[in-house]
């Protein structure tokens, strides 16, 4: 439940025609989403006016790469407190918290994160919680980022006044790396089939929009490479694509591929052009 007003919604329709409804109270981190504490209370309260909601307990969210131990402590104190204070003056006892956790995913070289000291770390605030209720983490794209790669080819390579420039079929309308701005960082990436050759020289690597933010990575260190060599960039499996302004100036949309477990590839989502979708008679002619 994200506000009053979907409270009320789901109150109304359930008791329209009568049918159960399992929800989870959504409390606010002081941004856009969920409800303040005080709203979970007098919900709590009248809980028994509502003869088909069943209130199963919380869910909070407050953001994503988060590493600080300190953080995570002060969110999961401020959970367990509103979880007694709801089972104290209002004897609910809640079966249910739902927590995403915004752990990190090492997008970037740069990235020092110990994953183990984090996990084990998280563990131990979870086991100190004064309640109990089943607890469900939403991991996001701390176990989704590595569950995905992008592909794109070399279309052209330069050098403009002494800096080195790979273009590729690809670009910022399709790879979204969170935290990357302007290529300040550098993703781990690699040139297929030339995994374990030396590298040779430094490039910028730009896609194919016509705006000159469309940098992707700046001097990468790459072995000889030629127009036709396709760069894999690791870790796009969360957010990477759908964060893109896939759109931007009617790019094509690019294929998708599953691999499957005998290492084969099938394919789900063949490419497309997407130039007919910015047309205005486009649903016109479709239909």
């Amino acid at each position: 439940v994200e506000s009053l007003t979907q409270f009320n919604l789901f109150r109304e329709l359930s008791e329209k025609y009568k049918k159960k409804i399992s929800l989870l109270l959504r409390l606010t981190n002081g941004s856009q989403f969920g409800i303040n504490s005080d709203e979970i209370e007098e919900i709590i309260s009248k809980r028994n006016e509502f003869e088909y909601l069943d209130i199963l307990g919380i869910q909070f969210f407050s953001g994503t790469q988060k590493t600080s131990l300190k953080k995570l402590k002060r969110e999961i104190d401020k959970l367990d407190n509103l979880l007694i204070l709801l089972k104290e003056k209002y004897d609910y006892t809640a079966e249910e918290l739902e927590y995403g956790t915004g752990f990190p995913a090492a997008y970037f070289k740069e990235d020092n994160i110990n994953e183990d000291e984090l996990i084990g770390g998280f563990a131990q605030l979870l086991n100190e919680m004064t309640s109990k209720p089943k607890i469900t983490l939403e991991l996001g794209r701390s176990i989704a980022a590595a569950c995905g790669k992008y592909y794109t080819h070399i279309v052209d390579k330069k050098c403009n006044k002494g800096e080195n420039y790979l273009l590729v079929d690809g670009g910022m309308n399709h790879i979204v790396y969170y935290g990357q701005h302007m290529a300040m960082k550098q993703p781990y990436l690699s040139v297929c089939g030339k995994e374990t050759e030396p590298c040779t020289e430094s490039w910028n690597i730009c896609g194919s929009l016509c705006s000159m933010n469309d940098i992707i990575a700046k001097q990468i260190s790459l072995p000889d490479i030629e127009i036709g060599d396709v760069i894999c960039f690791e870790n796009t499996g969360a957010y990477c694509m759908t964060e893109g302004i896939s759109l931007f100036l009617s790019r094509d949309i690019p294929s998708v591929y599953i691999k499957k477990e005998d290492g084969t590839y099938l394919c789900v989502r063949d490419s497309f052009e997407t130039f007919n979708l910015n047309k205005p008679n486009y649903r016109k002619e479709t239909n």
